[in-house]
């Protein structure tokens, strides 16, 4: 089901059987380092991509990096304001006891249009909702560079999207 502007392109048109919103903790994200490095990440800095360790993300835990840095667009806002949005609107969409995640992920994304946001912002919290950090089997399929952006920021819960096989 699509709304408008909003499409899901992530792990629906991949692959299958049902993937579902949830509220994670960041610093219990798959390492990133554990994927390889892209053809298409050449053109980004190597403190992009890098590896952020146990300990770092416990210190960022305790010690977050708000605003943003100049290096590629993953670093260019504060993630704390776009996941803490997100996550507070999911919760909320999700007590309203709607099960079908496109319903859902558009009824979120639609509370979030109403809010003031910046625009850098606006699109993080949009790419949540819209191309959602993928997660199957504890590996990433989709938004490893968001999520260690966020792990070097110190963000302590944001919103992925988990592919569920029916067993």
């Amino acid at each position: 089901m699509t709304h408008g502007r909003f499409q899901r392109k992530a792990c629906a048109s991949m692959i299958g059987p049902t993937n579902v919103f949830r509220v994670v903790s960041v610093a219990s994200l798959p390492r990133t380092s554990l994927l390889p490095r892209r053809a298409e990440d050449e053109h980004l800095p190597d403190a992009c991509v890098r590896t952020i360790s146990p300990w770092r993300r416990r210190y960022r835990q305790a010690v977050p990096l708000r605003g943003g840095r100049d290096c590629c667009w993953y670093h260019g806002g504060d993630w704390h304001v776009a996941s803490s949005l997100a996550v507070r609107l999911l919760r909320e969409a999700a007590r309203g006891g709607e099960a079908d995640q496109d319903e859902l992920g558009y009824q979120v994304v639609t509370a979030g249009r109403t809010v003031d946001l910046p625009g850098w912002e606006r699109k993080a919290f949009e790419s949540l909702l819209n191309d959602p950090i993928c997660l199957e089997d504890g590996e990433y399929i989709n938004g490893r560079h968001r999520a260690s952006a966020m792990m070097a920021a110190g963000v302590r819960a944001t919103v992925v999207q988990v592919v569920l096989w029916e067993e």
